[in-house]
C-alpha cells in the first residue's frame, strides 16, 4: 500500500509507466485527428437546418431543457466546422502561395 509513496527503482515498473505515457500520447493524436476528421465531413448547411428547425421548436414553446442543449451543441459544431474550414482553407492557400511558380 505505502509503495505508491516512494520512488520504485524497479525496472519492470519504470518501463511500464513509460508504456502508460507513450500510450496516452498516442490515444490523445488518434482523438484529436478524429475530431477533426470527423469536423471536416460534416456539413454545415445540415447543421442550420437543424438549429432553424429546434428555433421554430422554441418559439413554440414546444422545446425542454434537452433540446435547448441540443441546440446549443449544434451551433458550437457549426462554429467549429466553420472554424475548422476555413483553416483548412487557409492552410491550403499558404501552400500553394509558398509553392514554387510552375513553369511550362
Amino acid at each position: 500500500m505505502g509503495k505508491k509513496d516512494k520512488i520504485s527503482a524497479d525496472a519492470m515498473t519504470l518501463f511500464r509507466k513509460q508504456q502508460k505515457t507513450k500510450e496516452k500520447k498516442k490515444l490523445k493524436i488518434d482523438r484529436v485527428k478524429g475530431k477533426t476528421s470527423k469536423l471536416a465531413d460534416m456539413d454545415p448547411t445540415d447543421l442550420r437546418d437543424k438549429i432553424k428547425k429546434l428555433e421554430t421548436d422554441e418559439r413554440n414553446n414546444a422545446l425542454d431543457g434537452a433540446g435547448r442543449q441540443r441546440k446549443q451543441e449544434l451551433e458550437d459544431t457549426l462554429r467549429q466546422v466553420l472554424r475548422h474550414r476555413a483553416d483548412t482553407e487557409a492552410e491550403a492557400k499558404a501552400t500553394k502561395a509558398a509553392a514554387p511558380p510552375e513553369i511550362k
